[in-house]
């Protein structure tokens, strides 16, 4: 049993999107609101893999890169917690990861004062002719079972 239609839209959501098809789920999985997918970009099949009844409250934010890949262990509860990630982060089953947590596999942006302002440059969203963003330095991230992260 779980909130998610056969569409892939959750019940009662006021959200207009369904949860993209990149994201797998376990039986059981109850979600608030697919607005937690706004910043979802992935594009590999298992992208996000969310296992058997994990609950993702309002507040969440999946931020995953086009060829990131994010996994869920079951019985896992986020309530507002944001999951930005490049390459990959791992949460294992039974954790409790509180509103205010926010879990990152890179700093996504350059240490490197020039390729800062590079960077700078690439993301202004009305500069013609704006360069590509410098490499991204990532490191993945992989949280154990049982494990409770508070807020800040």
């Amino acid at each position: 049993m779980s909130n998610v239609n056969s569409d892939r839209r959750i019940e009662g959501d006021w959200w207009p999107q369904p949860i993209p098809p990149q994201v797998q789920f376990g039986p059981g999985f109850y979600c608030e609101t697919a607005q937690v997918f706004r910043q979802f970009r992935g594009r590999r099949a298992d992208a996000l893999l969310l296992g058997e009844h994990v609950s993702c409250y309002s507040g969440c934010s999946f931020a995953i890169g086009e060829n990131a890949t994010c996994s869920v262990g079951d019985f896992t509860l986020l309530n507002g917690a944001i999951l930005m990630v490049e390459e990959r982060i791992e949460i294992g089953s039974h954790c409790l990861i509180s509103w205010g947590v926010g879990i990152a596999d890179s700093d996504f942006h350059p240490l490197d004062p020039a390729q800062r302002r590079i960077d700078a440059q690439a993301l202004a969203p009305f500069v013609e002719g704006r360069p590509p963003r410098p490499q991204l330095r990532t490191a993945p991230v992989i949280i154990g079972d049982n494990v409770w992260i508070g807020m800040n």
